[in-house]
C-alpha cells in the first residue's frame, strides 16, 4: 500500500472510530456499532493489532446495547385454489400405507428441497434500493459481526432461507402426520435404517440414541449426538461411492478421514455427486457463519436451548435421511 493511501486510509479509521465513540456516548448504539465496525475493517488493512482489539470489543459492545430492529411481517393471500393445491402437497408425504413409501417420497422430493438456481435468480432480480445506496451489515449472536459489506452473499442467503423455512415448515407437518397415524416410531425408523446397509453398527447404535432421545422430547441431547453424526455419515457413504474421503499428511506421512466442510461441499467432485443443491444445503444449515451453523454451534456450546428443537431435529434427520435413501447397496457375490 503506498504512504498517501494508507494516510488516507488511517484518516478515514481514525474518523470512523471517533464518531463511533461519540455516537455511543448519545445512546445511539445501532450506528456508533455500523461505525466502529468500519473502523474496525480499515485498521485490519493497516495491520494496526491495537486497534483492531479495541474496535473488536468496541463493536460487540454497542451491538449488544443497541435496540433490536423492528421486523416487517409480509402476508401473501392466497386463493382457495392455492390452498387446496398446498394442502393436496402435505398430504402427499404421509398419505402412503407404509413408513417406507412416505419416508422414500420425502427424501426424494424437489420440492422439499431448495434449490440453489432459483435463489440466485430471485436474489438478483429482486434487489431492494439500499442495496445500492448503503453499507450493509449483518450482526450474528450475542452481538458479533456475522458480514459486513457483503450484500450479495446475505441477500442470497436471504432469499436461500426463505426456501429451507418452507421445508422446515413441512416436514415439521408430515412428522406430526405420520406420528398420528403411529407410523413414525423409533422402532420402525431404526428398521428402515438397518434394512438400507449402509451404516456401521456403531453408527447405527449413535442414530438408535439420537432416536431414542427424540421420543422423549428430549431434542438438546438429540440434536447433539445427530449433528456431528451427520459429517461422519455423510463421508462414511461418500467413501462407499468412490469419493476421496482420506487426507494426507506429507509431513509426518499419516492419512486420516477427512473432515466434512464448506469447502469439501463446494468442490465439484462432491456436487457432481451428491448434486449442488445438496450440498449447498449441508453448508448452509451447518457451516456458513451467516445462515444456521448447527455444526459450529453444537461444537463449541453456543447452541441455545431454544434451538434444540422439533424444527430443527426434524430438519436434520431429513439431511440424515435424503443421504440415506440417495444411496442403494447391492450384494453381489465374488468368485475366490
Amino acid at each position: 500500500m503506498k504512504a498517501e493511501d494508507k494516510a488516507k486510509l488511517k484518516k478515514q479509521a481514525d474518523s470512523d472510530r471517533k464518531r463511533a465513540i461519540d455516537e455511543a456516548k448519545v445512546g445511539e448504539y445501532v450506528s456508533a456499532s455500523f461505525h466502529a465496525a468500519s473502523a474496525l475493517r480499515s485498521y485490519s488493512k493497516l495491520s494496526d493489532s491495537e486497534k483492531i482489539q479495541e474496535l473488536k470489543k468496541l463493536v460487540v459492545e454497542y451491538n449488544s446495547k443497541a435496540e433490536p430492529l423492528t421486523g416487517h411481517k409480509i402476508e401473501v393471500p392466497l386463493t382457495k385454489e392455492m390452498q387446496d393445491e398446498f394442502q393436496k402437497l402435505l398430504d402427499s408425504y404421509s398419505s402412503k400405507g407404509t413408513l417406507a413409501e412416505n419416508l422414500y417420497h420425502i427424501a426424494k422430493s424437489r420440492t422439499l428441497l431448495p434449490r440453489l438456481a432459483e435463489a440466485r435468480k430471485n436474489a438478483k432480480n429482486i434487489r431492494p434500493i439500499t442495496a445500492q445506496l448503503a453499507t450493509h451489515m449483518q450482526l450474528g449472536d450475542n452481538g458479533h459481526v456475522a458480514s459486513y459489506d457483503d450484500f450479495d452473499g446475505t441477500w442470497l442467503n436471504e432469499n436461500y432461507g426463505f426456501q429451507v423455512s418452507l421445508t422446515m415448515s413441512i416436514l415439521d407437518n408430515a412428522t406430526a402426520k405420520l406420528i398420528e397415524k403411529k407410523q413414525l416410531t423409533r422402532e420402525a425408523l431404526m428398521d428402515i435404517l438397518l434394512g438400507k446397509k449402509v451404516y456401521t453398527s456403531d453408527q447405527l447404535i449413535k442414530l438408535d440414541a439420537a432416536l431414542e432421545r427424540r421420543f422423549e422430547d428430549d431434542y438438546f441431547s438429540a440434536i447433539h449426538i445427530l449433528t456431528p453424526l451427520i459429517e461422519n455419515l455423510f463421508m462414511h457413504i461418500s467413501g462407499l461411492v468412490g469419493l476421496d474421503t482420506i487426507t494426507f499428511n506429507g509431513k509426518s506421512t499419516s492419512t486420516r478421514n477427512k473432515n466434512l466442510s464448506s469447502d469439501i461441499l463446494s468442490s465439484k467432485e462432491y456436487q457432481d455427486m451428491w448434486g449442488e443443491d445438496f450440498c449447498f444445503l449441508l453448508s448452509f444449515f451447518l457451516y456458513d457463519p451467516t445462515a444456521h451453523r448447527f455444526r459450529h454451534k453444537v461444537a463449541h456450546g453456543d447452541i441455545k436451548m431454544s434451538e434444540c428443537n422439533y424444527s430443527t431435529f426434524n430438519m436434520l434427520f431429513y439431511i440424515v435421511l435424503r443421504m440415506t435413501m440417495m444411496v442403494e447397496v447391492n450384494e453381489v457375490e465374488v468368485e475366490v
